[in-house]
């Protein structure tokens, strides 16, 4: 339940800063994990906001859900009322905190993850795929750092 909570909140962060500000009519693009992608028009009159594990749609006239498990990623396009995506080739670990595995977004080949212990103990050196994740559940709740390809990012266990 805690892990459906992070990443719904990481969902709304991720939403609000790529969406700001909506104006007019906004293509929203759903990307699911399965690969298919659908995208919805939200006018000045609809609306975007989660509920109940759901990514809620609300187009001018009809409403949409989308189970938040299902979804891998959620963009403007750039040519959607002049609102453009941010472009970042920094590494985003997620859900922070998190309780049972560590998402690694923006990392574009398989690379070597350590994670350490605050007072700079190595923990866990492990091989990730591209756009991968970490197990943690071994980990005691506390800080740690985690470097991947020279970046050093701190998160928290719970």
């Amino acid at each position: 339940m805690k892990h459906k909570l992070l990443t719904s909140v990481w969902l709304v962060i991720l939403l609000y800063s790529v969406m700001q500000p909506l104006t007019a009519q906004t293509e929203v693009k759903v990307t699911l994990k399965n690969g298919t992608e659908t995208s919805y028009l939200v006018e000045n009159s609809g609306k975007l906001y989660f509920a109940n594990d759901q990514l809620v749609i609300k187009e001018s006239a009809t409403t949409k859900t989308v189970s938040l498990s299902t979804i891998r990623k959620i963009t403007c396009p750039a040519n959607s009322s002049g609102i453009t995506n941010p472009t970042t080739n920094e590494l985003l670990v997620y859900p922070n905190p998190a309780t049972d595995v560590l998402h690694i977004a923006n990392l574009t080949t398989e690379s070597m993850a350590t994670i350490y212990a605050i007072n700079g103990v190595q923990l866990l050196n492990q091989r990730i795929a591209v756009d991968g994740s970490i197990n943690i559940n071994a980990l005691q709740s506390g800080l740690y750092l985690i470097k991947i390809n020279n970046n050093v990012i701190k998160f928290s266990k719970l």
